[in-house]
Formats: structure tokens, C-alpha cells, sequence
């Protein structure tokens, strides 16, 4: 039975003007996989999967087969390297004063961990009135804090403001993930936490 478990963050879903899916449909379409890629929960929104794989199957492996089945970008990430971020995350936060109710902590994931021979300081990017990079997370994760609202009450969406800045200042270092994706620390929190409660 397969016991290896991953997190997945699927990119691009549901945001305007992007493919609509169901957590249903994500399930459906991941159903063909068993036994080897087993379902395990959708965690709050159907872009965030965890799943039970056979030991052999690496997060390349699988970002490429739901890349195939699922026809979308994504970053896997192993449950124990996914819990290593959060980890890291909340370590940061203990020293940072509470932020006001207008800002929010978001997480950027990279498909791939940096080498060793990354160096921090040179792949954050400029901080802008919506967003301030923070920090690394073990090697493959960006903490920033973002503001949730324009002055017209729309939410900021991550892309603009978060990914292709960061994109844009790791491919100045040579490094080029395969994907990266955004999410709020609490969902990366959440996701954490079901993948470490396993099938429950």
C-alpha cells in the first residue's frame, strides 16, 4: 500500500479568467492513478491536494504525472518537507510584531529546494507598498507579508505582485524553478497539518 505522502498546490485554478474546477472534478480526475497515487484530501479549496504515493515516486515524478493528468502547473512537495516550512515560518513570526488586520502572510513555493549554493539576501526582491518579502524558507519557500486589499476594496492577487517578481529575481541568480506558487501561510498551515494526519 502506498504510504510516501506529498503535498500538491495546484497552479493557476480557479482565479479570474482561469480554469474553473471542483474538488469533485480534482478527485475524479486523480481516481484513474490508485493504487500507486492514492487521493487523500482536498484541503479547503481544490488546489491544495494531499496524497499517498509508493515509496519510489519523487515529488518530480509526480508534479509531472498530475502536471499530464490534471493539464496544470504545479509544485509538490513532500508532507515532511512541507511541515519543515511551516516550521520555518512560524520561527520567523515569533520575532516579528503582530502585522495590522489590513496585511496578510503569504507563502511562495518553488517546485524545486535552491542549492546550497543559493544565497538569500540576492533573490529577494524590492518591497512595494502591496508586498514585502521577508525571508527564505528551508530552502525553497518565500515568507512575505501582502496587503489584502486595493484601495477599492478588490483582493490583491498574488501573481503580479508575488511570483513574477520572485521569478524574475531567481532567474537573475540562474535559478529557474519549474513552477511557483502562492498561497496564505494559514492554508500552507492547513495543508501541513492534513498531510501529517495522513487519511483521516
Amino acid at each position: 500500500m502506498p504510504n510516501k505522502l506529498f503535498a500538491a498546490f495546484l497552479y493557476g485554478l480557479n482565479i479570474p479568467g482561469s480554469r474553473y474546477v471542483s474538488g469533485k472534478q480534482i478527485q475524479d480526475m486523480l481516481r484513474p492513478l490508485a493504487p500507486h497515487i492514492a487521493f487523500v484530501r482536498i484541503v479547503a479549496r481544490p488546489d491544495s491536494v494531499v496524497l499517498r504515493c509508493d515509496e519510489s515516486t519523487t515529488e518530480q515524478s509526480l508534479r509531472e504525472v498530475l502536471k499530464d493528468r490534471l493539464d496544470c502547473n504545479n509544485v509538490v512537495i513532500a508532507v515532511e518537507s512541507l511541515c519543515r516550512v511551516v516550521k520555518a515560518a512560524q520561527n520567523v513570526l515569533k520575532s516579528i510584531e503582530q502585522i495590522e488586520v489590513e496585511w496578510e502572510w503569504c507563502v511562495v513555493l518553488s517546485s524545486e529546494p535552491f542549492p546550497s549554493t543559493f544565497i538569500e539576501e540576492r533573490s529577494l526582491f524590492p518591497h512595494t507598498t502591496k508586498v514585502v518579502p521577508v525571508c527564505i524558507l528551508d530552502s525553497r519557500a518565500l515568507l512575505v507579508r501582502k496587503r489584502r486589499l486595493n484601495p477599492s476594496g478588490t483582493r490583491i492577487m498574488t501573481g503580479a505582485i508575488l511570483i513574477k517578481p520572485w521569478d524574475r529575481a531567481l532567474k537573475r541568480h540562474g535559478i529557474v524553478p519549474n513552477c511557483l506558487t502562492s498561497r496564505t501561510l494559514s492554508q500552507v498551515e492547513r495543508v501541513a497539518c492534513a498531510g501529517e494526519e495522513g487519511d483521516c
